[in-house]
């Protein structure tokens, strides 16, 4: 599989690569598809929320970053709400993330999506597979987190998403964070996949 193209400062697709990519070429995990009929389901229900319900979690090791990646799965976003910015080496990414803790823990509730915004630190480089970064609208599924080690505490942070997409960031080391930015709001569908 090709190396992504990098992800300029202004979100335009650029050729370049550096050195240490060029030496870095991987294969993305097989994963399930995500049937749901509404990615984006309209605030037409009611807003829930619970004091201290919303989640704020910081990721500073693999196994961290792995539970951030389990509140994560099935969150959607576009391609416009994802940014990386180079001069303060950080990656953002505002969210409509499914609250699966909810949904584990009460499952006659209604199911629930919450606003989040994930940000990772000591990104040194940013690419994308599968993903036109001019399509600002475009829908960008997200399936799971992974690290990839290099020379620890450096390595890669990979964003996996539906219709083997990706977006792989180049980190000094771990550090992340996810927020919860808002009420929780109902939805009509869970997300389903076809490896479960």
């Amino acid at each position: 599989m090709g190396l992504f193209p990098q992800i300029s400062a202004g979100g335009a697709r650029s050729s370049h690569t550096s050195p240490q990519t060029k030496t870095n070429a991987w294969q993305l995990p097989a994963y399930g598809t995500v049937a749901a009929d509404h990615l984006f389901e309209a605030r037409s229900q009611p807003e829930i929320d619970a004091p201290m319900s919303r989640l704020k979690l910081i990721a500073l090791d693999a196994q961290d970053l792995a539970v951030l990646a389990a509140h994560l799965q099935d969150a959607v976003g576009t391609v416009g709400e994802m940014t990386y910015l180079p001069k303060e080496r950080r990656f953002v990414a505002l969210m409509n993330r499914f609250d699966w803790d909810a949904a584990l823990r009460t499952p006659a509730a209604p199911p629930a999506r919450r606003k989040a915004a994930l940000r990772i630190e000591r990104v040194l480089a940013a690419q994308v597979q599968g993903i036109d970064l001019k399509a600002k609208g475009a829908t960008v599924n997200l399936l799971t987190a992974q690290f990839e080690p290099s020379a620890e505490p450096a390595g890669y942070v990979t964003l996996v998403c539906a219709g083997a997409t990706a977006v792989r960031l180049q980190v000094e080391c771990i550090e992340a964070q996810l927020e919860d930015l808002d009420a929780a709001w109902t939805v009509e569908t869970v997300p389903q996949h076809g490896n479960r």
